[in-house]
C-alpha cells in the first residue's frame, strides 16, 4: 500500500466518485489499515435515496393494504361508518327525539349539509377517540375511481353510489329525525309565525338536499302518527283509526306534496354540483387522511423490525 500510494510514477485515473488522495488521507489508510475511504457525501445520498425509494414503495402500496397491515399490528379495530354517524349526533338525536326539551332549537342551513359530510370524513388526531387509524372509514380510490366505505367490512361502490350511500347512511342515522323533528314543529303548535317560517325553510333545504340523490324523505308513506309521535311509539303500525286526524294521512300528504314539488324543479346541474361537492370533499379528505396513514407506516418502519418484515415479506425494492 505504501508502495501505490507514495511510489508510483503514475497516479491511478480518477473518477466521479473518487475522493482526492490527500496527504492527511494516506496517513490516515497507512495508520489506521483502511483502504477504503468512505465518501460522506455518497453516504448521504445513498441514505436520501433509500429513504425516498422505501416512501414511495409505501405512496404505492393499496390504501386499504396498509390499513389492513397497521392495524393487525396495533390490534386496532376500526369503527364502522354507520356507528360513527350514530355515535356523532347520538345526543342531538335523543334531543330532537325528546318532546320535553321544549327549548331545544335545531336548524340547519344548505352549507351545514357540506359541512356534516366533511367533519364525518376528515380523520382529525386529537379527537375524542384514543386512535387516528380507529375512524379511518372512508377512502376515495382516486385511481380507480371508487369509494371504499367500512361497514363492518371494506365495500366498494362506483363514485355515485359511493356519495348517494354516504348521504342516506347520514340520513337514516341523524337527517330523518331532523325532518320529523321539523314536522312536528311545523303541526304540534306553540311555534309563531316567524318560527314556522323559518322551519319550513330549513325543511324546504332538507328536502332539496336529499333530493339532489333521490332519497325519499321519511313522511312518504307514513301515518301521521308515526309523525307527531316519537319514534319508539310509532315503531309499531298505527292505522288511520288511531290517529286524531280525518284520515291518518294529512300531515304525511301535506309534506310528501312539498318534497315532490321541490324534488320535481331540481335540476339535473343542481345534481351535478352537489355531487361534485361531495366528492371533492371526499376526495381532499381522504388524501389527508392517507397521508398521515403513510406517516404512521414510515414511523413503525423506522422502530419496529418485526412490522417491517410482515410490511415488505416477499417484496423487494427498487431503488
Amino acid at each position: 500500500m505504501n508502495n501505490h500510494l507514495y511510489k508510483k510514477r503514475k497516479l491511478c485515473p480518477s473518477t466521479a466518485n473518487d475522493i482526492v488522495l490527500t496527504d492527511s488521507i494516506k496517513e490516515h489508510i497507512m495508520n489506521n489499515r483502511v483502504y477504503k475511504i468512505k465518501d460522506e457525501a455518497k453516504i448521504m445520498n445513498q441514505t436520501i435515496n433509500n429513504y425516498n425509494t422505501m416512501n414511495n414503495f409505501i405512496a404505492g402500496l393499496d390504501a386499504i393494504e396498509k390499513i389492513n397491515h397497521i392495524t393487525a399490528h396495533k390490534q386496532i379495530e376500526i369503527c364502522a361508518f354507520e356507528d360513527k354517524v350514530q355515535s356523532e349526533f347520538e345526543g342531538c338525536v335523543s334531543r330532537m327525539e325528546n318532546d320535553g326539551v321544549r327549548s331545544y332549537d335545531h336548524k340547519l342551513e344548505q352549507t351545514d349539509f357540506m359541512s356534516i359530510v366533511n367533519n364525518l370524513t376528515k380523520v382529525i388526531r386529537g379527537s375524542q377517540r384514543t386512535e387516528f387509524l380507529e375512524e379511518l372509514n372512508i377512502i376515495y380510490d382516486a385511481k380507480r375511481k371508487r369509494i371504499k366505505v367500512f361497514s363492518g367490512r371494506w365495500e366498494e361502490y362506483l363514485i355515485a353510489h359511493g356519495i348517494t350511500h354516504l348521504v342516506r347512511t347520514i340520513v337514516d342515522y341523524y337527517l330523518e329525525t331532523y325532518e320529523i323533528y321539523l314536522m312536528r314543529k311545523l303541526t304540534r303548535g306553540g311555534s309563531s309565525i316567524g318560527d314556522i317560517n323559518v322551519y319550513t325553510k330549513c325543511l324546504e333545504e332538507y328536502y332539496h338536499f336529499i333530493g339532489c340523490f333521490d332519497i325519499d324523505p321519511y313522511c312518504k308513506g307514513k301515518y301521521d302518527n308515526q309523525i307527531i309521535f316519537n319514534s319508539e311509539d310509532a315503531l309499531f303500525e298505527i292505522g288511520p283509526e288511531d290517529s286524531g286526524e280525518k284520515d291518518g294521512y294529512l300531515i304525511a300528504t301535506r309534506f310528501t306534496k312539498m318534497y315532490n314539488d321541490i324534488h320535481g324543479n331540481i335540476t339535473n346541474t343542481q345534481r351535478k354540483s352537489k355531487q361534485n361537492e361531495i366528492q371533492d370533499i371526499l376526495k381532499s379528505n381522504s388524501k389527508s387522511n392517507l397521508d398521515e396513514l403513510d406517516k404512521d407506516i414510515i414511523d413503525l418502519v423506522n422502530i419496529d423490525a418485526g412490522f417491517k418484515e410482515n410490511l415488505f415479506d416477499g417484496r423487494k425494492l427498487v431503488e
